[in-house]
Formats: C-alpha cells, structure tokens, sequence
C-alpha cells in the first residue's frame, strides 16, 4: 500500500484568561484609607493566536501491513502570539498580554510500525517515531526586533527560547570572586559590566520521540512505553540560587 497525501488549514487558540483585554481594579489601601488600585492594563485588541499548517506526507505499508511507515514534512507559521510583553514601569506593571509575534515550525516526521510476532494467541507489535523540529521568530509587534525576557531574548531570526545570558569566566583563584566577559572580552568581576550576548543554546530539542512495544497473550496486555528528547538545554534556576557566590541571603553561604 503507498499513499500520497497533503493537508492545508488554520486553527485558533483562545487559551486567554477571563477579562485578559479589560482594565482591571483591587481593592487596596493607603495611609489607612480604603481604596482601589488598578490591578490589569487593558488591551482592547487582545485576539486569538492563529496558526496555519501545512503538511505533505507519504504513507506506506509491506508484507500484508506487518511494516508500515510514514514520513511527513510540515510547516506551521504562529501568528499574534500571545506573550507578555515588558512595558515600563511607570505604568505601574511590568508586563501586558499581547499579540505579539509570529513564529514558524518546520521540520520532518518519521513513524515505522512493526508486527513482530502474530499468532494466535501471542501478538507483539513495535512503533518507533522520530520528530525533527526548527523554530524560528519571524516577526515581533510594535516595530521590535527584539524583547528580553528573563534568561532569553525574542529576536527574529532566532529560536524562540534561545538563551540570553551573560558568558561565564570561573572564578579568580585569589579571592573566588566569580568572572564573566564584557563586550571588549575582557574579564570583569562585576555582572553588571558583563556583556550578555545570544549563546546559540536554546530549551528547544533538536529531535525527540518515543518508541513502544505492545504484547498481548491470551486476554493479557502489556505495554511498554520509552520517550526521548535531545539537543535542548535546561538553564538550572534551583542551582543558580543554591550554587551562587553568597553574596545575598537565602543563597549559598
């Protein structure tokens, strides 16, 4: 068996929290009086996120369907992202939920399934799937090219959860004071000098997949499932805290 097929279409998310594009109050107080304070910054043009995708695939199967695999090629273009965008703290807040980028995924998909052994009372079956995924930030709102947010930088042209960070130096062996570069490459020993810079190091796998088995022996089943992932690098919050120079209270001592 050998199919050919292709598929075209647009889907929406509303995963919007309620009164997301309204002002908001609280109650709140001041100097012992009882008041309110503006809790929510309204955005009347808050909208769904959009997401158009098109696949191209080729299914096949050999020796009476013991073999089957398909292999797919998508792409799938983001548009009015929902993402909190950083405004200014005159405002009062430090973020507001926007429409605000587009992004695209594109990539290959491959899935093979085996039937093993298929007797009449034992039947073994294998499924292996392999996903290979490139994200990239196409547009950002508002004329930007770029926004920071906490360890990554939005920036077109990038992955979207690329790190954004400042290069670690080790430590100076005089006094353990802790070293980082600044944007001449010089090693300086205050972070605030350091230079942060796109690390080319993202939180998106470069493939991940899983790979099941299935056995059924007269009236009893078992599966057994395995998932991978590889290529995306996890920035360690709890050793970033625990781990750090002890210059605060709370962290390492």
């Amino acid at each position: 068996n050998l199919k050919l097929r292709a598929g075209y279409g647009t889907t929406g998310n509303e995963a919007i929290g309620d009164f997301q594009s309204q002002g908001l109050y609280q109650t709140a107080a001041y100097n012992g009086q009882p008041g309110f304070s503006p809790s929510q910054i309204a955005n009347p043009r808050l909208t769904w996120e959009k997401a158009q995708q098109f696949n191209i695939g080729l299914d096949f199967s050999l020796f009476n369907s013991r073999f089957t695999a398909t292999v797919e090629r998508y792409n799938r273009r983001t548009t009015d992202l929902l993402f909190n965008v950083p405004v200014s703290r005159l405002t009062g807040f430090n973020s507001v939920l926007t429409n605000a980028a587009s992004i695209e995924n594109r990539g290959w998909e491959v899935t093979v399934g085996t039937v093993n052994v298929n007797s009449q009372d034992f039947r073994w079956t294998s499924s292996f799937n392999i996903a290979l995924n490139k994200n990239e930030v196409l547009e950002i709102g508002g004329g930007q090219t770029e926004v920071i947010d906490g360890t990554k930088k939005r920036t077109i042209g990038h992955d979207w959860s690329e790190y954004y960070l400042a290069e670690y130096a080790g430590v100076n062996p005089a006094n353990g004071v802790p070293l980082w570069y600044d944007e001449n490459g010089n090693v300086v020993d205050e972070y605030a000098a350091a230079l942060r810079v796109m690390t080319g190091k993202s939180a998106t796998p470069s493939f991940f997949g899983g790979f099941s088995n299935n056995i059924s022996f007269r009236g009893f089943d078992l599966s057994v499932l395995f998932s991978y992932s590889y290529g995306a690098y996890i920035y360690d919050n709890f050793a970033f805290v625990y781990e750090r120079n002890g210059g605060f209270m709370g962290g390492n001592q």
